[in-house]
């Protein structure tokens, strides 16, 4: 990118645009909790594609790096582009639908024990609502149990208790 007094804005429109490219990746894969193709449920990628859809983020950010001239990498490691990173390597390198909820259990695990041992964040509303936007920093993973077809058994009761 040009060195100008624009700089500045230059690299908020690419982060930006970034953001979006992220978010667009993620819904490709896995659909929303609440997403629905004309009735039909998404199917999952096959390897190529998603060795492809790799490429083309890791691309991207490179270009958008510049090797330092550009955007800076650390603008660009958002937490939902870790989410991707994460949603990309267990994608088809976990076998089983049980395999990915075991993974979910852990984290959510993990988050919950943080949680304990973190002042607390309010009370009330905000605590509930500081709560579901943790668990919400794993539906990546629920979104992808789903995706393998463990909506009923495993999903819909967890969306189920969080929200009642």
């Amino acid at each position: 990118m040009d060195s100008c007094s624009y700089l500045p804005l230059a690299h908020s429109v690419a982060a930006a645009v970034w953001d979006r490219v992220v978010a667009v990746a993620v819904s490709l894969l896995v659909p929303g909790l609440d997403e629905y193709e004309g009735g039909r449920e998404k199917r999952v990628w096959d390897e190529a594609r998603v060795i492809f859809l790799r490429i083309a983020i890791d691309t991207l950010f490179e270009f958008l790096v510049q090797d330092g001239d550009g955007v800076p990498a650390a603008t660009l490691r958002t937490p939902d582009h870790a989410r991707l990173q994460s949603l990309l390597d267990v994608y088809s390198a976990v076998p089983s639908r049980r395999d990915l909820e075991d993974r979910h259990r852990r984290l959510l695990a993990e988050l919950l024990a943080a949680r304990a041992a973190a002042p607390p964040r309010g009370d009330g509303l905000w605590a509930a609502a500081a709560r579901s936007d943790d668990e919400r920093a794993l539906d990546w993973l629920l979104r992808l149990i789903r995706l393998r077809g463990g909506w009923r058994e495993y999903v819909e009761p967890l969306l189920l208790s969080r929200y009642l």
